[in-house]
């Protein structure tokens, strides 16, 4: 796979899409914690495209082992290491701590025995936050894309991921937010 375009909309919810997964391992991982498509949005919106966008919970059981992992596809390495791609994707959490992180880094096979490699990280927020990732100094050899949350405080709540896109940094600037305050004849 050399892109990866997934909003989680056409996706019957609790199974994740073709070529995905996730890893819930540690030793306090809870009975029901849980990596899956969900389309709850009882705690405001948590989809940025509705209806779907991953839910990641572990019900108050986070401890510094306790890894909660939704990955992609694998991916053509030459995509990873060439330096011109990027990780476009949104998210957010019911109740973000100091210090709450979504991890963002890489997986050497998609087994639950899965070394993941951190790669860069972004704090987490109570609303739907666009983040992207450029694999722009990107030189190692694991070629699946992974997020995940691990954390050592308390319940930071469901972590929410939406609209993820793996592609080709632009070449010019993009153009977000636009607004026109005048028009003159």
């Amino acid at each position: 796979v050399s892109s990866v375009v997934e909003n989680f909309d056409a996706i019957t919810t609790e199974a994740l899409p073709t070529c995905w997964g996730s890893i819930i391992r540690g030793a306090t991982a809870a009975d029901f914690a849980w990596v899956k498509t969900s389309n709850d949005n009882s705690n405001g919106n948590s989809s940025f495209s509705a209806p779907n966008s991953v839910q990641m919970y572990a019900a108050g059981t986070y401890s510094s082992n306790t890894d909660l992992i939704l990955h992609t596809p694998q991916l053509d390495l030459s995509t990873l290491t060439d330096g011109k791609h990027r990780l476009v994707f949104y998210t957010k959490c019911t109740y973000p701590k100091p210090g709450a992180k979504l991890e963002i880094g890489t997986l050497n096979n998609q087994t639950k025995t899965a070394v993941f490699t951190p790669y860069r990280s972004n704090a987490l927020s109570a609303t739907m936050t666009k983040y992207i990732v450029e694999f722009d100094d990107y030189s190692g050899t694991n070629n699946i894309i992974a997020f995940r949350v691990n954390n050592a405080d308390d319940n930071i709540g469901m972590v929410y991921i939406d609209d993820v896109k793996w592609e080709l940094i632009p070449t010019c600037l993009e153009i977000d937010n636009t607004s026109v305050t005048s028009i003159l004849p």
